[in-house]
């Protein structure tokens, strides 16, 4: 198989499970404004939110930092959070 045949291939596979992606996140949706309402998605949304600003601060360098901080102290670790 040269690199051509390659590079299709990969393009179907990425771009079917992109697609299965898309509708299952659309099904999810659908299953979760029926079972929780309109009140309970707006909460669910603005929690979910939440969860995003902490992934963008996990991706500041904070956990990298805590890592080697408890790689550093290994017997210490418990004393962190104390």
């Amino acid at each position: 198989m040269d690199y051509k045949e390659t590079a299709a291939a990969n393009l179907f596979w990425v771009t079917t499970g992109q697609v299965i992606t898309r509708i299952l996140g659309a099904v999810f949706f659908f299953y979760l404004a029926f079972r929780l309402g309109d009140l309970g998605v707006g909460i669910f949304s603005f929690a979910f939110s939440f969860l995003g600003l902490w992934f963008v601060l996990g991706e500041l360098g904070l956990f990298q930092y805590l890592i080697r901080k408890w790689a550093r102290y290994e017997n210490n670790w418990r004393e962190d959070f104390s």
